[in-house]
């Protein structure tokens, strides 16, 4: 009968509207679990680096205490590079490396040129000098290096002709000879010239 189809299709309705909000409750709680298990992750990532960064600061304030107190430069500078490696140690437990910079063709992806500069020993867009180390994990760019890129040498002036060394005498061209007749005619006095009106 009619009725019986109406409430059999009112069932039917209201089972899929409670489906489809179960469904929308559970993707809800679904995306702040993602969202929670993904802050926890980078927290934990943060706490991990930061245990093993503590250890080198903690060096760092040794070796800076150690100055105050010492006069023996040799102990503090080996102490300073002691704290050094472990740095680079931690960092590349961690994933992160050092960018090359000195000496290799300039690279706008990984290098930030804050100057250009003249150098007679580095060919042009080589970089010549690394202000800034830049740093990268994987092929994440964490900073880019700051460095001075070379415009290869600088262009020399040219240079006047060399002049004859005095003592020698020139050699003899018809040019040569002209002007000097002339240079000389120039310098004598004209004996034919009338005297000047005082």
């Amino acid at each position: 009968s009619p009725e019986e189809l109406l409430a059999n299709a009112k069932a039917e309705t209201r089972a899929m509207r409670d489906k489809m909000l179960r469904a929308a409750a559970e993707f809800e709680n679904f995306r702040k679990r993602a969202a929670r298990e993904a802050d926890d992750a980078r927290k934990r990532g943060t706490l991990a680096a930061l245990k093993d960064l503590l250890p080198v600061f903690d060096n760092l304030e040794r070796a800076t205490a150690h100055v105050e107190e010492s006069p023996e430069t040799a102990a503090i500078v080996e102490g300073l590079r002691l704290v050094h490696r472990q740095f680079i140690d931690v960092l590349g437990r961690m994933g992160i490396e050092r960018i090359g910079a000195l000496g290799l063709p300039f690279d706008p992806t990984l290098h930030e040129s804050i100057q250009h500069l003249h150098s007679p020993e580095h060919a042009p867009g080589i970089v010549m000098a690394e202000l800034q180390p830049g740093y990268r994990l994987g092929d994440t760019l964490l900073r880019p290096a700051m460095v001075v890129v070379s415009r290869g040498p600088a262009e020399e002036p040219v240079a006047p002709p060399a002049a004859e060394p005095a003592g020698e005498p020139a050699a003899e061209t018809p040019d040569a000879a002209r002007d000097a007749e002339t240079s000389s005619a120039a310098a004598e006095p004209n004996d034919s010239a009338e005297p000047a009106d005082g």
